[in-house]
């Protein structure tokens, strides 16, 4: 994440406070390097686009890749739970993958928090471009848990 510093710089003035003692003191102010705050640099997210964002290797590679990397939750599996999780996020113009989140019915036992898991370890996706330039965009993947036969 990009992160902007707003920093305190003293310039010429000065905040000066009067102890108990009646004597004149300089306040506790930041000094010059000192982080005030901090905040997320928000992006646009487009709805309208040229061409979508692509996992790397296309959608064989994202299946192979959540195939493999899958955990089956152990409360899922104790009480043989299956289903479908809707897993919304952003493909930022960088490619990353942020926002994570769950949409639609809860299941539950442990499922939503195992795909988002998941979608946060994914590599880089090549972004979605607009006007040939990169752009960020709302990407919603379902993903199956589904318990063998066997």
């Amino acid at each position: 994440m990009r992160y902007f510093f707003i920093l305190a710089t003293l310039l010429t003035v000065q905040a000066f406070a009067q102890s108990d003692s009646g004597s004149v003191s300089v306040a506790n102010l930041p000094k010059e390097n000192d982080i005030v705050e901090t905040f997320e640099v928000v992006e646009p997210v487009y709805m309208n686009y040229d061409s979508s964002a692509k996992f790397p290797g296309g959608n064989a590679a994202l299946s192979e890749f959540l195939s493999d990397h899958l955990h089956y939750p152990m409360q899922a599996l104790e009480n043989g739970v299956q289903g479908i999780i809707k897993v919304s996020f952003v493909i930022d113009k960088l490619g990353r993958v942020k926002n994570v989140k769950t949409i639609g019915d809860t299941i539950g036992f442990g499922l939503e928090k195992e795909a988002i898991r998941i979608m946060k370890l994914s590599p880089h996706w090549h972004p979605a471009k607009h006007n040939n330039e990169p752009v960020a965009v709302y990407f919603l993947l379902p993903i199956e848990f589904r318990l063998s036969d066997e």
